[in-house]
């Protein structure tokens, strides 16, 4: 009985001392897979101090190699030493406090950072530590935008070198197609990284070094990191820059109403500014000799009869500088007989159309009834200069622009002796829309130098917004069952069409003679059908009539308006048998 209890609990004892040896063993191989397997390191910033006591070789710092590095002791080695130094090694430096909270802060948000090779998470000194660049990396010196000779990579919209007064410092990051892939991108303001970089970073006072790192991968996994440093000086104190509305600067220079003139009034004013000028520019202004002091950019003087010179320079605190001479003549004011004059125009003051056009015609003179030609004449509607549109020997003529409601015209003339006389009108426009009638004329078809007299006539026929002339004659014409050959771009009508419309014309005794003596030749007559260019004579087809007068300008370039009286007429002589009465 006792062998029996005895040698139960010797069975009993080698039974737990086999599972403690085999417990052991487990824990054995545990551990040592533990230690060799990698391990995720926390995002925690080490500082300088604590870099120098990692022994050389056991933080790649950005190295790249062509093949991954599957060595589990290596990797083991490396995360071991790294974790035992921040373990043995705390900074409580208020800085490195400062690091290690705002790490904590951001580790769950953080974006993961590899370490090339192993696919496993970058250590922190790689991540904080911009100055520790070895291997591959492109140090980009020798060109602004982020590149090396291996190729363009990104541009950045940092200026090197300028001084800025904002210290929350805004810049873009633009990759470039090299053909690899974008992992990363990360900012360092003084060494110290940007976490998160979302196109911000601040600035300290006086210089600061910006560095911007990429990493890309090629097809192959390779690695490559390019960086670019920069330096941007922050100067508070500087006035702000002005926000960019993506208008270029102004240039520095004149704004003045100065020009090479004669006046009739010794009293004399004008103003002279400048433009894109700073705050330590200066304007100087002389009269003859004399210094002039102005207000606010407006001078005043009294000049003396005969030439006087005005001198104007300028000079911005940059050192760039103008100068400029105007002549002004005075002369004794001028009595109004003695100034040019409107001798004829077709408006009066107070006047009113509809529509959104009207074609002015006027005439003007000097005191010695001499014509002044529109090269004297200087016309504005609404303070917009017009070119004039025609000018014959009766008149010269504008097509004016105008606006709904009330509108301002000026004339001035000025003749020869530099003598000048404004004229000012205000015209009445009631507002019409596209295609709207503005009105009602008088037209008429006749060819009274080839026998024939009254085609077709209309006293009050429609004219409507946005049709010119031209517009308004074919419509008439096909109205009333007549075909048109014509020029639009000219407004020039040669032919019209109509069956049996011209049968029996002729050319008449008086059209003869006149193109006899004008030198124009005679030609076959026309058909029955039609009638227009070359018709009886070498200087026949149609022409035009307004008012009574026959324009130098083409139907095209007309605006009919209320009223008017329109008469198409065949002509035998070039329309100067028109002109003189002749029909």
């Amino acid at each position: 009985m006792k062998f029996v209890k005895l040698h139960s609990v010797k069975s009993h004892i080698a039974g737990l001392a086999a599972a403690a040896v085999i417990f052991g063993t487990a824990a054995f191989f545990g551990v040592h897979f533990y230690n060799c397997a990698p391990k995720k390191i926390p995002e925690r910033p080490v500082s300088e101090e604590v870099l120098s006591l990692i022994p050389t070789g056991t933080l790649n710092d950005g190295e790249h190699t062509d093949e991954p590095d599957n060595s589990a002791a290596d990797n083991s080695s490396e995360v071991r030493q790294d974790k035992n130094v921040q373990e043995k090694q705390e900074d409580n430096s208020p800085q490195a406090s400062e690091d290690k909270r705002t790490s904590d802060n951001s580790e769950q948000t953080a974006p993961s950072r590899d370490i090339p090779g192993d696919g496993a998470e970058k250590t922190p000194a790689e991540v904080t530590t911009p100055e520790k660049v070895k291997g591959n990396d492109i140090h980009s010196d020798y060109t602004p935008d982020g590149t090396k000779i291996q190729g363009d990579f990104f541009t950045t919209s940092i200026k090197d070198g300028e001084t800025v007064s904002d210290k929350n410092y805004s810049f873009t990051i633009t990759q470039l197609d090299s053909g690899m892939t974008l992992r990363d991108t990360q900012v360092y303001v003084d060494g110290n990284a940007v976490l998160q970089f979302a196109g911000k970073c601040l600035l300290a006072e006086g210089e600061n070094t910006i560095r911007v790192a990429c990493s890309y991968t090629d097809g192959t996994g390779k690695i490559t990191r390019v960086y670019k440093d920069y330096t941007v000086y922050l100067k508070t104190d500087t006035p702000p820059k002005e926000p960019d509305d993506g208008k270029p600067a102004e240039p520095f220079g004149l704004d003045t109403d100065l020009a090479d003139k004669t006046v009739y009034d010794e009293n004399f004013s004008f103003y002279a500014r400048l433009t894109g000028a700073d705050e330590n520019a200066k304007i100087t202004v002389k009269l003859e000799n004399s210094k002039l002091d102005g207000s606010n950019g407006q001078y005043s003087c009294t000049l003396a009869y005969g030439e006087n010179t005005v001198r104007v320079a300028g000079r911005n605190g940059s050192g760039e500088s103008f100068s400029y001479v105007y002549t002004v003549s005075c002369y004794p004011p001028v009595a109004d007989e003695d100034k040019p004059k409107l001798d004829s125009i077709n408006i009066y003051d107070g006047f009113t159309v509809k529509g959104s056009a009207f074609s002015l015609s006027l005439y003007a003179s000097d005191k010695n009834d001499g014509r002044i030609y529109s090269d004297r004449i200087a016309l504005s509607v609404n303070g917009n200069t017009l070119r004039p549109s025609w000018e014959d020997s009766g008149e010269t003529g504008y097509i004016l622009p105008l606006n709904a409601g009330e509108n301002s015209l000026m004339i001035s003339l000025s003749d020869g002796q530099g003598r000048t006389n404004d004229y000012y009108y205000v015209i009445n426009s009631q507002g019409a829309s596209q295609g709207e009638e503005i009105g009602r004329v008088s037209i008429s078809l006749s060819a009274e130098l080839a026998g024939l007299y009254d085609l077709c006539s209309d006293d009050y026929f429609p004219i409507y917004e946005g049709e010119s002339g031209y517009d308004a004659v074919c419509r008439f014409l096909t109205d009333n069952g007549f075909e048109v050959t014509s020029k639009p771009d000219s407004g020039y009508i040669s032919r019209i069409s109509k069956t049996g419309a011209f049968s029996g014309a002729y050319l008449t005794d008086a059209a003869r003679e006149y193109a006899q003596a004008q030198g124009v030749s005679e030609t076959a007559p026309c058909g029955e059908d039609s009638l227009g260019e070359y018709d009886f004579t070498q200087g026949s087809g149609w022409i035009y009539m307004r008012n009574g007068d026959v324009p130098s300008y083409g139907l095209n370039g007309a605006v009919f308006g209320d009223g008017d009286s329109i008469c198409l007429k065949f002509t035998a002589a070039y329309g100067n048998d028109i002109r003189d009465g002749l029909a």
